[in-house]
């Protein structure tokens, strides 16, 4: 099998000679936030298999009320 050369397939001019950190590039986000957007995910997630399955989703009863 041929060796892969790194880089050898990319497009002149798509990446940048200086590469910048991660950091410096995306906000600081809290785990608070994080974890409020995830959970919103979740119970998202639930309520459409419930709505295709047509049944109540587990864990959501305080929904059915």
């Amino acid at each position: 099998m041929p060796r892969r050369t790194p880089k050898a397939n990319l497009v002149p001019g798509s990446v940048d000679a200086v590469t910048s950190t991660p950091d410096a590039v995306r906000p600081a986000v809290s785990p608070d936030l994080v974890r409020s957007r995830l959970s919103s995910y979740q119970q998202g997630v639930r309520r459409g298999r419930a709505d295709v399955s047509g049944s109540a989703a587990p864990g959501n009863e305080e929904e059915s009320s």
